[in-house]
């Protein structure tokens, strides 16, 4: 029996259908089941943590991997069916958790197929806190994880990458075409494993990093206007722009695309960090 035949074979005996609004399309390819494992494997953490688990594709694996696994799964069939087999689970939406309390202080991976629409919103998420979630291995639409991953000045830069980038070392872990799940999408998809990077002293703690998540909205919230021109809308006036911008010996005429993850840093504590 194939992978797409043992998943289908396994959502008649749930009466369930992948849905589409969940965005659901499961993993079904061994090679890069396995170089998922392998990735997760790199960390020396012993809590684990899978997001939208569905049938299991990674499951039995990461179970074996970790002391503690947990499964967040908002589908009510897949709930039901992890619960029987007696897994620790939590129904609900991984955006809406409480995830100081889930992870209570533990050094802990995240690991997930993740759902399309919720894959950038994750990222931004995870990159404010906690701290003791040292790491996660993620599948993305490819073009989120180009997006992720862009250097400074190209067209796909932008604010998740210098949010991810200022708070993570970033890899490749493998691509995965259409065919590799079922029901194929439409879109490829890639792999990327997230590595938690000593912050520097003005981004450490969650309330300084919302104040850089918000500094980084205003700064790329028109890409086509100078960036001092939409960091006006922080409340700061223009003659500290300029002033700043001059000691960072940053182009006034800059748009956000063009300033590295470092200056990016490096002029939020000149106007908003100290």
């Amino acid at each position: 029996m194939t992978p797409r035949e043992k998943y289908k074979q396994r959502l008649q005996e749930l009466q369930a259908s992948p849905k589409r609004s969940l965005g659901q399309n499961f993993l079904i390819e061994m090679v890069v089941i396995e170089r998922i494992i392998e990735a997760a494997g790199q960390f020396s953490v012993n809590n684990l943590i899978e997001i939208g688990p569905g049938l299991g594709a990674l499951t039995e694996s990461l179970d074996e991997m970790a002391d503690d696994l947990t499964l967040i799964e908002l589908d009510k069939e897949f709930s039901e069916m992890w619960r029987q087999q007696g897994m620790n689970l939590i129904e609900k939406d991984a955006l809406r958790l409480d995830w100081e309390e889930l992870v209570g202080g533990k050094e802990t991976l995240l690991v997930s197929n993740l759902p399309y629409q919720i894959s950038s919103s994750i990222v931004m998420d995870r990159s404010v806190g906690p701290d003791s979630i040292l790491g996660c291995v993620f599948m993305f639409q490819k073009e989120v994880a180009e997006r992720i991953m862009a250097p400074q000045g190209s067209k796909q830069y932008g604010l998740l990458s210098v949010m991810a980038q200022s708070f993570w070392d970033i890899h490749k872990v493998v691509d995965a075409g259409p065919g590799c799940f079922y029901p194929a999408p439409k879109v490829s998809s890639r792999v990327l494993s997230f590595r938690r990077k000593k912050p520097e002293a003005y981004l450490e703690t969650q309330s300084q990093r919302k104040s850089f998540l918000k500094y980084l909205k205003a700064g790329f919230a028109q890409r086509r206007k100078f960036l001092i021109k939409n960091l006006l809308a922080l409340g700061i006036d223009r003659p500290t722009l300029e002033k700043e911008f001059k000691v960072l010996d940053i182009d006034v005429k800059a748009r956000a695309e063009e300033l590295s993850v470092s200056q990016w840093q490096q002029l939020f504590y000149q106007l908003l960090g100290s």
